[in-house]
């Protein structure tokens, strides 16, 4: 029995977990029994240097941090020489080839949860969640303004805004007084289903303004979602730019930018389905999760 190490981020890993287990590989909890392994990035330098040596003895694969985040071997990290790097969808593969990336990417389609069709909504629900706190708390945050600031202006446009942010973002507002927004402060790493519990969240409300991977479970859901920031920054939590943005710009980029619509624009996404948000949804969500192409590629190296 072929046996496999992975690198859990969050519920992340969760179907690749479970598809491996089903396909008859013993998973392992010390890297150096395994066979092969997976794991969602680079990360910091000590986990990236056992990695690099495991490269060394044995196969590795990626599998999707996130359907946004096929940039990071765009500069924030020097790619590792892995036999594949998974993505979602084909638009994360043609972004990681207009800016070079050396290794194999398979599209294998989103496991995340179950991918619905866009729906109408009376669209006076909101749901805004924050990007998480950059290191430098500059760009990013005064992105996060921005968009609460456009959500504040409008209040009186919605029923209810729920807020779902991390301890610390927007406390000032959190005083009682605001009337029909509430508060709900997550820390995902202290949950074992982030995924679902965002996507509960996603699952009651009309209207999704947000950024990152809560925009696009949104956009999974078939729920209207804004973005906001885009063609403004592209890094890591810890500033960690990607250097050829413009090279795959009009494809990464989601079509309904906050800061370039008025209220009855974002107010109309609740109306009826887009087409540029249809095609971004293909290319970055994908089709539902492929589990035959997944293993077939595995066992191309194991």
């Amino acid at each position: 029995m072929r046996k496999f190490w992975i690198a859990e981020n969050k519920d992340s890993a969760k179907v690749y977990v479970q598809t491996l287990v089903d396909a008859g590989y013993e998973r392992v909890e010390r890297l150096p029994e395994a066979d092969f392994f997976l794991f969602d990035s680079e990360g910091v330098q000590w986990r990236r240097d056992m990695k690099e040596l495991a490269l060394k003895l044995m196969p590795g694969f990626i599998y999707p941090h996130s359907p946004l985040t096929c940039y990071l071997w765009d500069g924030p990290y020097d790619p590792l020489p892995v036999a594949c790097n998974f993505v979602y969808g084909a638009g994360a593969k043609e972004c990681m080839a207009l800016y070079g990336y050396s290794s194999r990417v398979e599209v294998v389609g989103f496991p995340r949860c179950d991918i619905l069709p866009f729906t109408p909504t009376p669209g006076r629900r909101l749901l805004f969640v924050p990007a998480r706190p950059r290191r430098d708390k500059g760009k990013q945050e005064a992105l996060d303004r921005a968009a609460w600031n456009f959500i504040l202006s409008n209040q009186a446009e919605f029923d209810e805004i729920l807020v779902c942010r991390i301890e610390g973002q927007l406390d000032e507002f959190e005083d009682g007084k605001n009337g029909n927004i509430r508060f709900v402060t997550t820390d995902p790493h202290a949950t074992n289903k982030p995924t679902q519990d965002m996507i509960a969240r996603i699952d009651s409300v009309d209207l999704v303004i947000s950024v990152t991977t809560p925009a696009a479970l949104a956009v999974a859901r078939g729920k209207p979602t804004v973005m906001y920031g885009q063609g403004e920054i592209l890094e890591t939590l810890t500033g960690r730019p990607a250097k050829n943005y413009a090279s795959y710009k009009h494809v990464y980029d989601y079509p309904l930018p906050l800061e370039k619509m008025t209220l009855e624009q974002v107010k109309g996404v609740c109306e009826k389905s887009n087409d540029d948000v249809e095609k971004w949804r293909k290319n970055f969500i994908g089709d539902p999760f492929d589990k035959e192409l997944f293993l077939s590629v595995i066992r191309e190296y194991v």
